[in-house]
């Protein structure tokens, strides 16, 4: 039997995110009117989707090297794009996931290259995204999401 995951709707307005759950029938619900502030929090729902995502992915992993579980995060974030309606592109060079609401960027995702000292680069927290988050593993296979500022241009 194959699980349904969960789909969201989501639409950037000025300084606020509105969150729609999108039902088996086609119809949608609001969920959640979320205003952004400074902490670059993100509504329940989205953040539950993009954990549950991660943590499906994880379970099955068998490897141990980093490089391997940025891979696997990578996948797993994909497919959390998927099902929110969003396109999601990784570049490299940074290695940045972004979330893209049409053509704005929604959610920068960071995924630390080693687990040693880390601090985002200045380019990560100065991106154009609205959501700035890093993730960051903890043991074998856990991970910490780590909330950055927002961006000030979308703040409420």
């Amino acid at each position: 039997m194959k699980v349904q995951r969960q789909k969201l709707q989501l639409k950037l307005s000025e300084n606020t995110l509105l969150v729609y759950r999108l039902n088996n029938d086609g119809t949608r619900s609001l969920i959640c009117r979320w205003e952004i502030w400074r902490s670059g929090a993100i509504p329940r729902a989205l953040f539950d989707l993009l954990r549950s995502s991660i943590q499906y992915q994880l379970k099955s992993w068998e490897g141990e090297r980093f490089s391997e579980f940025r891979t696997v995060i990578c996948s797993a974030l994909n497919h959390a794009a998927e099902s929110c309606g969003c396109q999601s592109f990784f570049y490299r060079a940074g290695g940045v996931l972004t979330f893209y609401l049409k053509e704005q960027p929604l959610i920068a995702f960071d995924i630390p290259k080693t687990l040693k000292r880390y601090r985002p680069s200045q380019e990560f927290l100065h991106s154009d995204a609205v959501f700035r988050w890093t993730i960051k593993r903890r043991g074998e296979k856990s991970f910490e999401f780590v909330p950055q500022p927002s961006n000030p241009k979308w703040r409420a």
